[in-house]
């Protein structure tokens, strides 16, 4: 029980670790700084160039649908408004050169109204795909999108039901998506790749299964989502973050705890991780290919009947087992 409650203030630091490093790393990186001052939807609107960036706002579906029938490349960046309502259809979009987010801090989008955020035809964004604090949002469906070049964040929203991004083979940096406690489909490739300085997290899900991802990112976790009875992932190794002061963070871990009473876990590929490894509730689990874990190797409340890790030769940690086990 001791070891439970540990993990508690432990993943309190995961998360702080992982959103100030994000954080230092900047909204945005330097090619999306913009040019041109911020332009609202009102009649036809701008949709900028090569070298002419724009900031285009969108304040209800209205407006979605005009900047998407003008404009099948957005130059720039496209804010939904705090105040914005309704489905927002981005159909007729084809490449979006900046992010598309809300506008102003996440405090300030805690009274959108938006239900869906959905296009058919968009197929890249350059910058940042994110939606936080929509508490009527229930639909984000981006089926041909299929490169998201910085990050992807989905957090707060309580009556998302479905992520649909079918054809997206490349990620971002950071797959994030939190305190959706309703949201029970998630269609994605299965070879989809994170890239760069970031991380896979699913918490506060209502998600049955994790499967697939075959990248090697800097963390991989899945907790607090208490349907996840299947874990099958395909990464062969978490990496360490070398920082600007040369020091290496623990940001390396692969944490898959406090999901339901049993999880079967298969991770068939993993031969290492750059931090700790943390199993929850595992009756089954198979880690053929771990061969080092460069850090603590956490099983917590395990039922599985036997283990095999043929291939384990080095723990730069304890090794901590708690369960129970027949057969």
């Amino acid at each position: 029980m001791g070891l439970f409650r540990s993990f508690g203030t432990l993943w309190v630091c995961i998360e702080l670790l992982l959103f100030l490093h994000i954080w230092a790393l900047g909204k945005f990186p330097a090619c999306f700084k913009l040019t041109q001052a911020e332009t609202s939807v009102a009649g036809q609107p701008y949709c900028g160039n090569s070298s002419d960036s724009v900031n285009v706002t969108i304040n209800n579906a209205a407006d979605a649908t005009t900047l998407a029938t003008a404009c099948p490349t957005i130059w720039g960046n496209v804010y939904i408004e705090p105040g914005s309502s309704g489905d927002i259809n981005l159909d007729g979009i084809l490449n979006i050169t900046g992010s598309l987010k809300p506008n102003g801090d996440s405090a300030e989008f805690t009274n959108t109204q938006i239900t869906s955020i959905t296009s058919s035809s968009l197929i890249q964004i350059d910058g940042e795909l994110s939606v936080y604090h929509a508490p009527l949002l229930q639909k984000i469906a981006f089926p041909n999108l299929q490169r998201v070049s910085y990050s992807i964040f989905f957090v707060d929203a309580e009556s998302l039901t479905t992520v649909d991004l079918s054809s997206l083979e490349t990620g971002g940096g950071w797959l994030r998506l939190a305190q959706v406690p309703n949201l029970t489909t998630f269609i994605y490739p299965l070879t989809m790749n994170t890239q760069g300085d970031g991380s896979v997290g699913l918490t506060e899900t209502a998600l049955t299964h994790v499967n697939g991802f075959t990248s090697t990112p800097y963390a991989f976790y899945v907790a607090n989502s208490p349907f996840v009875e299947g874990i099958a992932v395909e990464i062969s190794e978490t990496r360490c973050l070398l920082t600007s002061d040369s020091s290496w963070e623990w940001t390396g871990s692969v944490i898959f705890a406090q999901n339901s009473a049993a999880v079967n876990i298969s991770l068939p590929n993993l031969a290492s991780t750059g931090g700790q490894l943390v199993l929850g509730n595992c009756s089954a689990l198979s880690i053929p290919a771990l061969n080092r874990v460069n850090g603590t190797f956490n099983m917590i409340n395990a039922t599985f009947k036997h283990l095999e890790a043929p291939n384990l030769g080095l723990i730069n940690g304890s090794l901590n087992i708690t369960g129970s086990f027949s057969g």
